[in-house]
């Protein structure tokens, strides 16, 4: 095998010297005792909407149709993600 003129025997496996071994199936590989969660906490002001279809594609405007109803609502945007 070559790449960038580097070249590796394809029937050495470079792994098993790196890779810890895995737990057989009664080991536990995790601590056994419970453990206090950390503080969770809140914002009741911020919400996530979603807009989720396979109209998405076929229907131009549907995202424009939702932040035009927040912003008439005041409601601001923080974020934005897509798909």
């Amino acid at each position: 095998m070559s790449g960038f003129g580097r070249t590796r025997d394809a029937t050495r496996d470079d792994r098993s010297a790196s890779t810890p071994a895995a737990a057989t199936p009664n080991e536990e590989p995790f601590r056994s005792e419970p453990r206090a969660a950390p503080d969770v906490s809140g914002d009741d002001t911020v919400a996530k909407p979603s807009l989720v279809g396979v109209g998405m594609r076929s229907h131009a405007g549907v995202a424009t149709r939702l932040f035009e109803a927040l912003a008439r609502e005041g409601i601001g945007v923080r974020l934005v993600s897509t798909s």
